[in-house]
């Protein structure tokens, strides 16, 4: 077999460069773990066998117990064929291979937090909550704190509902800011805008649209349509004289931005029905509805702030209190604890010489701050920007084309910025773009296919492309990637397409299964196999929401599966209805 086109860089990897940082860039299938476990194996060889003094990091409970196996089996392999000096390297790095910490960054936070608490602030005996028990424990202490303002007389709850919030408008924001405490949100004084213009100028617009609407309407109202009678209710039934009530009308006609016309339905004014589809509808949004509302939601949200950094401050004392640490209450107290303590960051250090990072995209500001905080030379530098990591102390791996996860704050930034204070302190940056998962012509469709959507989009915020190497052979498909096309769907239902698309999938499955199609094939680089097994396969979709009718179709025709991504148990409409009937009986009262 010829060498790899990037063989030269994975015997750096392994191998040549063990004494510096370096930053690895691998795709998807390119082998980017087994790199990190070979480099950690090299490094029990021939730098230090203390396995305690080394920890790799990688994003999911799953991921890290897989990267432990594979050490380990790697650590006896090499064993096997090893002698002399390197044998009893090995064979003590085995011996005390538990010690090696090798799990997620917040069980590794939790690890720091146990052995400094008093330095943290924190009780010794805290407790870490998993997502389900920080979802009740949130809920139940902004029920606390909302009752408490009640209690104390605090004005805010009233001035918010003149607004048209009630506390449970507001408590996703209150979740979403606890998980971000450390950013600081904009807290300035807005003036009160007056809506009054607004309201005139879209009364004015309404009546212009239902002097040309269609009455009767014999087929029914489209989207538009649909909307604009909603508003006509709404003047009916209301005076339109309180902020709460203009602000509303206003967002109920800005939901006309984005409405579908059926223009048949305008008949005879389909003239005008295309001149409000085209031209009077954006004009009025952008002129009245959008400028009004963007004014109004400034004026809310100088209200909320406040309110919302309260209830967080509250929370975080509770949790304080009864020793409860959330996922990011690991993080942000792990960080601070090496921030404000030198010697607790030297005696850090000293413990953890070497940090092997996986899948490094999904690392956010507040991780990778953390991080350079362990291996920066300077331990008295408390803006982590200016800390450049000892030689030999941070191997990363990732692929900025999987920095997927920006809800969270991890991006390709942080990868990039990380990244060149490496280089910066005579680091490296390797390339890895082998594929040893895809067939060859799946690689060749993937690059032409991708590698001119890279180029249209700013590359500060996009990855660069990066072409997928052939290792396997073409295999004997000869399209690789197919379509699904369906019939026209009525009004593009969103569910009857996911309905009708999830029996398409499972159906072919079924079949598959039972070598049924033309892809059941026999020999090398085969599609599929004679019977083809249910682990060939894999659904994914661009939300979690419908998974659950995927998974009926498949259970339908008895087809095993597992769902990953799907939401927490509690979010199936069965298990809150049990829950519910649950709490009832508990307390029935």
């Amino acid at each position: 077999m010829s060498e790899l086109k990037d063989q030269q860089a994975r015997n750096r990897i392994e191998k040549d460069a063990l004494d510096c940082n370096m930053v690895v860039l691998a795709g998807a299938g390119a082998g980017k773990t087994h790199e990190l476990v070979e480099r950690m194996v090299n490094y029990v060889c021939t730098v230090s066998s203390q396995i305690d003094r080394v920890a790799a990091i990688t994003f999911t409970r799953k991921a890290a117990g897989e990267m432990r196996g594979r050490f380990l089996l790697r650590l006896q392999e090499r064993l096997a064929q090893a002698e002399g000096p390197e044998a009893e390297r090995l064979q003590e790095a085995l011996d005390r291979v538990d010690q090696c910490f090798i799990g997620t960054i917040h069980s590794f936070c939790g690890q720091l937090l146990r052995e400094r608490p008093i330095e943290a602030g924190i009780r010794p005996d805290f407790t870490e909550l998993d997502q389900r028990e920080e979802t009740r424990l949130s809920r139940q202490v902004w029920n606390e704190f909302v009752q408490q303002c009640f209690e104390t007389d605090d004005p805010r709850p009233e001035v918010l509902e003149g607004l048209g919030l009630r506390p449970n408008d507001l408590l996703l924001f209150f979740n979403q800011r606890g998980q971000f405490s450390d950013l600081k949100l904009k807290d300035l004084p807005v003036e009160k805008p007056a809506l009054e213009g607004a309201v005139r100028d879209a009364l004015r617009f309404m009546d212009e649209v239902a002097a040309h609407l269609p009455n009767p309407l014999p087929e029914g109202p489209d989207d538009f349509i649909e909307v604009f009678e909603k508003a006509r209710r709404f003047v009916a039934h209301g005076k339109l004289e309180s902020d709460q009530e203009q602000a509303t009308f206003l967002n109920i006609l800005h939901g006309l931005e984005k409405k579908e016309f059926v223009l048949k339905r305008w008949a005879p004014n389909q003239k005008f029905a295309k001149a409000l589809k085209s031209e009077l509808r954006d004009e009025f949004v952008e002129r009245v509805t959008g400028p009004a509302l963007t004014k109004w939601r400034q004026y809310v949200y100088a209200h909320v702030v406040p309110f919302i950094n309260d209830a967080v401050a509250f929370y975080d004392q509770k949790r304080l209190a009864t020793g409860s640490m959330t996922f990011q209450d690991l993080l942000l107290r792990a960080k601070d604890l090496l921030r404000d303590h030198p010697h607790v960051r030297r005696y850090f250090q000293s413990r953890y010489q070497s940090l092997f990072v996986d899948e490094f995209q999904d690392t956010d500001p507040v991780q990778a701050e953390l991080l350079l905080y362990l291996t920066g030379e300077d331990t008295e530098e408390k803006d982590w920007l200016n800390l450049d990591p000892k030689p030999g102390s941070l191997f990363i791996v990732g692929d900025e084309k999987q920095s997927i996860y920006r809800f969270r704050r991890a991006d390709v930034e942080t990868f990039r910025l990380v990244g060149q204070r490496l280089e910066a302190t005579e680091g490296r940056i390797e390339q890895l773009n082998t594929s040893f998962r895809s067939l060859g012509r799946l690689c060749g469709w993937v690059n032409d296919a991708f590698e001119p959507l890279f180029g249209g989009f700013e590359p500060k915020h996009q990855a660069e492309f990066a072409p997928m190497l052939q290792f396997k052979d073409d295999g004997q498909d000869a399209c690789c990637v197919r379509q699904i096309s369906l019939d026209r769907v009525y009004r593009h239902s969103r569910n009857t397409i996911v309905e009708e698309e999830s029996e398409r999938i499972a159906s072919f499955i079924a079949a598959a299964l039972a070598g049924q199609t033309e892809f059941n094939q026999l020999g090398k680089g085969a599609i599929l196999e004679e019977r083809a097994k249910p682990g060939d396969f894999m659904i994914l979709t661009q939300t979690r929401s419908k998974l659950p009718q995927y998974a009926r179709a498949l259970e339908a025709r008895g087809i095993p599966y597992d769902v990953s991504g799907g939401g927490q148990l509690g979010d199936l409409s069965e298990i809150k209805a049990f829950v519910e009937m649950m709490e009832v009986v508990h307390q029935p009262d």
